[in-house]
């Protein structure tokens, strides 16, 4: 799997999406990767996601509260000043 490859050289991990943060699709690549690859990580694993409201069905308050590029930077710098 090329993401558990790519934690063996980066040893971080930040997992983006576009759906709720608790029973996610980012929940489960979570816990795939705390099975296969704990030892490889220096920092937990970090998740981003869709603010806890509802998804409105206008464009612009949609793109309010979906993770935005200054937001996924954000988070990977956070990450990459962890441990």
């Amino acid at each position: 799997m090329m993401v558990l490859s790519s934690i063996k050289s980066t040893h971080k991990v930040l997992i983006v999406h576009e759906d709720c943060l608790e029973s996610g699709f980012g929940a489960e690549i979570s816990a795939i990767i705390s099975e296969e690859a704990f030892h490889d990580l220096t920092a937990p694993i970090k998740r981003l996601a869709v603010r806890p409201i509802p998804i409105p069905f206008n464009v612009d308050l949609m793109n309010a509260v979906i993770p935005c590029v200054d937001d996924i930077a954000d988070a990977m710098s956070e990450l990459r000043n962890e441990a």
